[in-house]
């Protein structure tokens, strides 16, 4: 397993030692240009990767119009294939690769110190954007950007998000994520099994979702 504290202190080396190199260089405008170019290009991939997932995880079907056509054809086994796929392997994937993502860009954003207190905070949201996919997909499209983009400006307004050094150093801590996520990945899977049973009770008794397209 890589270590993850030793992998942040020879970041955190190199770009002392290159920050020590201009300034006896009398070239600290570099340094400034560096650092700015680094925040805003993590300000960026973390826009671009609310922007990229947002529409999926506001859905109550991953894959969409391509799964209602599937699950109401009459072939028995293109409906069994499109719930093992929806349930089994898709759905588990979208949400471990945003619960990840999410939880990383948070610790490296903010000044959020407790490991647990990130995992929380990303648990609500996701949960929160999950239930409101099944009662309506337009409130839970705007939860899913507001949210999240929240974080972003209370980030970028907070003066330690100019620390470079608090960001080297927190690299360090993405090892404490995946040693400390399972219970919260586990609360929603399970939201999501409670919320699908519900789903297809409602559907059984030919009863619609509020705001459903």
């Amino acid at each position: 397993m890589v270590d993850g504290g030793g992998f942040s202190t020879k970041l955190l080396d190199i770009y002392s030692e290159f920050n020590v190199t201009l300034a006896n260089a009398g070239l600290n405008y570099i340094t400034e240009f560096v650092n700015i170019t680094l925040l805003i290009l993590l300000a960026f991939l973390y826009a671009l990767f609310v922007w990229k997932i947002y529409e999926i995880m506001s859905t109550k079907n991953f894959l969409g119009k391509y799964f209602d056509n599937l699950a109401r054809s009459n072939n028995s086994m293109s409906v069994r294939l499109t719930y093992f796929l929806e349930y089994i392997i898709i759905s588990p994937f979208i949400i471990f690769f945003w619960f990840i993502a999410f939880a990383i860009f948070i610790l490296l954003l903010t000044n959020i110190q407790e490991i647990t207190t990130i995992l929380i905070i990303v648990t609500i949201i996701i949960a929160t954007i999950r239930m409101t996919a099944y009662i309506n997909k337009e409130l839970s499209k705007e939860i899913a950007k507001i949210l999240p983009f929240t974080l972003l400006a209370i980030a970028i307004t907070t003066p330690d998000f100019f620390n470079m050094e608090r960001i080297f150093e927190r690299v360090g801590e993405i090892s404490s994520i995946f040693s400390s996520m399972w219970f919260y990945l586990l609360l929603i899977f399970l939201l999501e099994v409670i919320l699908r049973f519900f789903g297809f009770i409602f559907a059984l008794f030919g009863l619609e979702e509020i705001g459903e397209e």
